[in-house]
């Protein structure tokens, strides 16, 4: 199916409008790596070089989305083409191995540091956990630690399409965007997967605040003291940079509800569309034969365009859920604490 696209890209002082012969942009929530893979006829003169800040926008007939902005990565020459690949903030925070400890910081404070320490913008870090101290160790990239981060916050993290990370809570009431079978959706493929356990963060220590004294204190016994037992349906995760009762129920909540959505996932093919990213909601209508949720959120979103052949928008997501389930028990445990 085609849809007229225009595609702008600049590399580093020059801008081509109607050079490009095919586009293929991957963005995804962190810690997963942003690309866009730009295809020129060899007999376009690119003088651009790794390292060169680079931006893509495209327009599918309501005006330019700017959907990636970066450094390009690599470029490649063959008989009858050359190949641009670019990336964004992600790249940079996928190669970061920091080595940094953070004392009473909340973790969109940490976040931030993180990204900044590598001169990657900020456009905003909205998730609220506090730690009393938490290790940026080197086994992990800051990308990981980002996302991660997000996660025990009940949030997630994505790179924009302005080159800066964006740290937010999961998305409530309407979604954002509608797309209907036989209108806009091409194709579908909707899948159910059965969760074999749910997984309970574990805290230690006997602090209401991690501005208390004993904040950093360790305890004899878990947190919280009446968290089910492991078992066949239930896992354990210790998380010892939780130290309060209200940080382990946050963190419960964020890995209740990637359990919950990650029972339901789908791929849909769309028209193009530039303006759907990482982290928007969707609602989707009239599919035949099967009954799906009415509301998705996209974990990944891929724009392909090959001039003269065809023009579309691939999402991966997942069912939006709430943090409901096997864990509930939880909240009653931990809002004796609180």
């Amino acid at each position: 199916m085609l849809t007229a696209a225009k595609i702008s890209v600049t590399l580093g002082n020059l801008r081509y409008d109607t050079q490009v012969s095919a586009l293929q942009v991957t963005c995804s929530l962190l810690p997963a790596v942003n690309t866009a893979r730009v295809l020129f006829p060899a007999a376009v003169t690119i003088n651009a070089a790794p390292a060169d800040e680079a931006e893509v926008s495209i327009d599918a007939g309501d005006g330019a989305v700017k959907v990636l902005s970066g450094l390009i990565q690599s470029v490649e020459h063959r008989p009858f083409d050359t190949t641009v690949v670019i990336s964004d903030g992600s790249y940079a925070l996928s190669n970061y191995r920091p080595n940094a400890t953070f004392e009473k910081q909340n973790a969109a404070n940490i976040a931030q540091t993180l990204a900044s320490d590598i001169d990657v913008g900020v456009a905003n870090t909205d998730i609220d956990l506090s730690i009393p101290q938490y290790a940026a160790h080197q086994k992990r990239s800051a990308a990981e630690h980002i996302a991660i981060l997000a996660k025990l916050s009940d949030g997630f993290a994505m790179i924009n399409a302005d080159g800066e990370l964006s740290v937010k809570n999961w998305p409530e009431g309407p979604a954002d965007a509608a797309i209907k079978y036989g209108r806009d959706l091409i194709d579908f493929n909707f899948s159910r997967h059965q969760s074999t356990h749910s997984v309970a963060p574990i805290g230690n220590g006997p602090s209401g605040s991690i501005d208390g004294p004993d904040a950093l204190r360790l305890a004899t016994s878990q947190l919280p003291e009446s968290v089910p037992d492991p078992g066949q349906n239930l896992v354990w995760q210790p998380q010892l940079m939780l130290r309060t009762p209200a940080a382990v129920q946050t963190a419960q909540s964020g890995l209740a509800r990637e359990r919950n959505q990650r029972a339901g996932q789908a791929q849909f093919i769309n028209l193009l569309r530039p303006d759907f990213t990482p982290g928007m909601t969707l609602e989707i209508q009239d599919i035949p034969n099967v009954n799906v949720a009415d509301k998705w959120i996209i974990t990944q979103v891929t724009h392909e365009i090959a001039q003269g052949s065809h023009a579309r928008t691939i999402m991966k997501a997942h069912e939006t859920a709430g943090t409901g389930g096997l864990l509930d028990s939880l909240a009653g445990a931990l809002g004796a604490f609180l």
